[in-house]
């Protein structure tokens, strides 16, 4: 059984996470949960570049084991990420993602350390950006697909017939 929240983006976000937009985050709640269960979210970030605080404390309130990113905004620059990352991923995690080649877009997998996590940037398809990770815990392996589908435009010429064909593939 998969317990799962939904939440929609008419709650108000605290006003403590100065310089985000409200009403682009998503407050979750999650209920405790016993040891041998994996908590899991899924967060839209809008850019990691102006919600790192928001981000860390959503994770570490919510004892997340693992947090699934869209719309990152990372650059391709390691360097340039550095800082970011340090300030939005919590001590004892990791961070694996996949930058957009261009400006906004992006998505990321952030874990405990504990659990061993192996990455599959392989998905490479025109109308959406995508990643796939496997995580070994208790004695299952658990395959996340984290996608973030770039919205149709007459800027990149995606076709919404186009992300139906490339996801059925």
């Amino acid at each position: 059984k998969i317990s799962t929240v939904i939440t929609n983006r008419e709650h108000t976000i605290l006003d403590s996470y100065k310089g985000c937009c409200r009403k682009k985050l998503i407050p979750i709640h999650v209920k405790p949960k016993p040891a041998t269960q994996l908590s899991v979210c899924v967060l839209n970030c809008r850019s990691l570049n102006n919600k790192t605080a928001f981000i860390c404390d959503t994770i570490l309130e919510n004892q997340l084991d693992c947090t699934a990113l869209t719309e990152t905004w990372l650059s391709t620059d390691d360097d340039l990420n550095r800082v970011v990352l340090s300030n939005a991923i919590p001590e004892r995690y990791d961070v694996v993602h996949v930058p957009r080649a261009t400006i906004g877009g992006g998505v990321g997998f952030v874990n405990k350390k504990h659990l061993r996590v192996k990455m599959d940037n392989s998905l490479n398809f025109p109308s959406f950006e995508g990643m796939t990770v496997l995580v070994q815990f208790a004695s299952f392996t658990y395959r996340f697909i984290i996608i973030y589908r770039t919205p149709p435009s007459s800027k990149n010429s995606i076709k919404k017939l186009s992300f139906i064909c490339d996801f059925g593939d």
